[in-house]
């Protein structure tokens, strides 16, 4: 009897399994909205888009807004692209073709992934002259223009609501990738699909500024994303900023571009950049450095507008310590404002501007690079104050003025872009460091670097040379210390230091530089002369709340004069270093 009972359960369990595997069969094509959660966090990073091979399926897919198919559409014109999802008609192939008209050879060929497809742009001059490259186009994008949201890429990648300019919606025609935009995406959503697109290329071969926009077609009624080549910068020495011309190929002279197009679910946007994610991880690695959590409580110890006869060096009264200018007090008292002021509030970290002072006859090239041969008799007097505030637990930075340029001497008006491959350079930055490094100071704020890497200018070392000469080197020589980079870096120099932004340029996430850069340290800075655009008064947006929100959202806020504006930090929100 027990094993007739038996045999019954195992068929009708053997029923079931099969009743389930039939059903699980025939709805494997069903979607479900809203995210699943990734098997794992860090998936494998597929080979380089643009080297013949798809990127391969992740947890990211979970954030697909339905099933999406691309087609290439082949017209005597030009080819075309015709995107849907779930049925949706997203990208139309009635816009322009996929380049402008151009003097090169263009070939084109569609690689499909899961939420799009990249499109393989192969661009050769064959001619025995220069010609210009063709602007690459995505084009007839069906998204209503009064409910869209727009992808703002300049600093910082968030949304922003499209800005008039005269019959076009545009971000930014005059700004370039890598020299002021972060990553070289563009983006837009509406209520049920975020449509994405990424240039995809080897910025340090290729060497062109890659600027990218937003246009409304009229005659279409349909958005165009534009991507052009510059071989130089703006010029923004007039009233109105003009581009610069076309980028140009020489005779046989042949480039390799991808543009990655894909489609998300709106409110998971970030994964319709999952190509250059990937190819972006493959090319450049990871983080370099160690994300430090802690806000910082920027002091600036003087200002230009203070430069007088009894006061050459401009510096404040105030001083480092609290007590009276550095020229006359030095160092005295910092360990004592630490603890009365700067420690209770909730900060651990402190960067010093000016420390050296502003320069009297060469104003211009403010602010000082000498930011420790340079000291006045009174600060070399009291450096052990500074060190015994560092061994009371403050971590000191200073803010080197014009960091990628080599000084000829204090205020002599010399100034040569920093070139790693001489001697004398390295040597004279070293200088300046090991006596910062010796005395315990453990962070450097980078002024005034560039992340071109176009133009002509010899002024400052190009984001490739800071890449792969500068930033290894400083690295190796003082390994403890951390970096700040200003202005804004874009993606890959990220990788070597924090990136420092005004705070009225950061919207409410930053997730897609969390996306791109896990382990990354953006600082969005607070100051009241620098006002959000979207607050009425000047000090309007120093509030607690914007602090405190900014490190909910992964960011490390740099404040100034917080003592004054009571910015104090709950530390409660402070991540404990892993």
């Amino acid at each position: 009897m027990q094993q007739r009972d038996q045999r019954s359960w195992w068929r009708t369990g053997i029923w079931w399994v099969l009743l389930f595997g039939v059903v699980g069969t025939a709805c494997g094509e069903v979607r479900f909205p809203g995210p699943v959660p990734p098997r794992n966090p860090q998936p494998e990073h597929p080979s380089s888009p643009d080297r013949g091979q798809a990127p391969k399926r992740d947890a990211d897919q979970a954030a697909a807004p339905g099933s999406v198919q691309v087609e290439l559409v082949e017209r005597s014109d030009g080819p075309r692209l015709r995107l849907r999802v779930d049925g949706r008609e997203i990208v139309r192939p009635e816009g322009p073709a996929l380049y402008s008209s151009s003097s090169c050879r263009v070939t084109v060929e569609k690689e499909s992934w899961e939420e799009g497809a990249l499109l393989h742009f192969t661009i050769a001059n064959l001619t025995e002259s220069s010609q210009e490259l063709p602007e690459l186009l995505i084009g007839g994008i069906q998204m209503d223009r009064q409910r869209v949201a727009l992808l703002e890429n300049w600093k910082h990648v968030h949304f922003k609501a499209p800005l008039e300019s005269r019959d076009h919606h545009q971000l930014h025609a005059l700004r370039s990738y890598p020299a002021q935009i972060y990553s070289p995406v563009l983006g837009m959503r509406d209520e049920s699909v975020f449509l994405g697109s990424s240039v995809i290329y080897d910025v340090f071969s290729v060497r062109r500024e890659v600027n990218l926009d937003y246009r409304w077609d009229r005659r279409n009624n349909s958005w165009t994303k534009h991507v052009r080549f510059w071989d130089d910068l703006p010029d923004r020495s007039g009233d109105r900023p003009s581009p610069p011309p076309i980028a140009r190929l020489d005779p046989n002279e042949e480039i390799r571009v991808t543009l990655a197009v894909g489609a998300a679910a709106p409110d998971q946007w970030v994964h319709a950049f999952r190509p250059y994610r990937d190819e972006f991880r493959d090319r450049f690695g990871e983080v370099r450095y160690q994300r430090s959590a802690e806000p910082i409580y920027a002091i600036s110890l003087g200002t230009m507008a203070l430069i007088s006869e009894d006061n050459p060096r401009g510096y404040n009264r105030w001083g480092a310590g609290g007590l009276g200018r550095m020229d006359a007090e030095g160092w005295r008292g910092l360990r004592q404002r630490a603890n009365r002021e700067i420690l209770p509030a909730g900060y651990r970290r402190v960067l010093f501007w000016q420390v050296s002072g502003s320069y009297r006859k060469h104003r211009a090239q403010n602010m000082v690079w000498e930011i420790t041969s340079a000291w006045p008799e009174a600060m070399e007097n009291t450096a052990d104050d500074l060190v015994a505030a560092i061994e009371g637990g403050l971590t000191v930075g200073l803010w080197w003025g014009r960091a990628s340029q080599i000084s000829g001497g204090f205020d002599s008006g010399e100034r040569t872009a920093w070139d790693p491959d001489r001697e004398e350079h390295n040597q004279a930055v070293f200088r300046e460091l090991d006596r910062a490094y010796e005395l315990g100071v453990r962070l450097i704020g980078l002024d005034a670097t560039s992340s071109a890497i176009g133009g002509r200018s010899d002024a400052r070392p190009r984001s490739d040379v800071l890449f792969k000469r500068i930033m290894p080197m400083l690295y190796e020589r003082y390994p403890e210390m951390q970096w700040i980079i200003e202005p804004a870096p874009c993606d890959y120099l990220h990788l070597w230091g924090a990136s420092f932004l005004w705070s009225r340029d950061v919207g409410e996430s930053n997730a897609f530089a969390e996306y791109l850069i896990p382990g990354h340290e953006t600082n969005p800075v607070f100051k009241r002369d620098r006002p959000h655009p979207d607050l009425d008064r000047q000090d309007a947006h120093m509030v607690r709340e914007r602090v405190e929100n900014m490190i909910r959202a992964g960011m490390t806020p740099m404040v100034y004069n917080a003592d004054r504006y009571g910015l104090a930090i709950d530390r409660d929100l402070i991540a404990e270093p892993e």
